[in-house]
């Protein structure tokens, strides 16, 4: 008998040959075999790869949470863009003080002249960096 085949449980050729199920390897070279395997050693073999799915489909899952796949960086999240208004609350003072100092504020975007958005992170490093977080330093 040939490795890695097993016999067809009850099944017989013409003759005394028993008839032997296809190895897993010789049904992906020939998935037409399948049509001619027995209900019940389908229904086998669909059980196996199922167990085998869910075994290959853990470990894609644990190698994904050990380390991300080589050259596959995790991006950081878009930067938040803030309203003069949502920095101004944010820095503590009032809009008119964003629109006189917006070109010493980090993360500075000018969709027109007077409309704005500011990169949140930027502006938190500036912060930090500032005695206090306060914006007049």
């Amino acid at each position: 008998m040939t490795p890695g085949r097993r016999l067809i449980s009850g099944a017989v050729l013409t003759g005394s040959q028993p008839c032997l199920v296809p190895t897993l390897v010789e049904l992906l070279a020939d998935p037409m075999r399948g049509r001619d395997l027995a209900p019940r050693e389908a229904a086998e073999l669909l059980v196996s790869l199922a167990a085998l799915q869910a075994s290959l489909v853990a470990r894609v899952v644990d190698r994904a949470i050990e380390k991300p796949m080589a050259g596959a960086e995790a991006e950081p999240p878009p930067d938040r863009l803030l309203t003069v208004g949502q920095l101004a609350k944010m820095l503590e003072v009032k809009p008119r003080w964003i629109y006189c100092h917006a070109d010493e504020i980090p993360g500075l975007k000018r969709l027109t002249r007077r409309t704005m958005r500011f990169r949140e992170s930027p502006v938190l490093r500036w912060m930090a960096s500032k005695k206090g977080g306060s914006p007049l330093g």
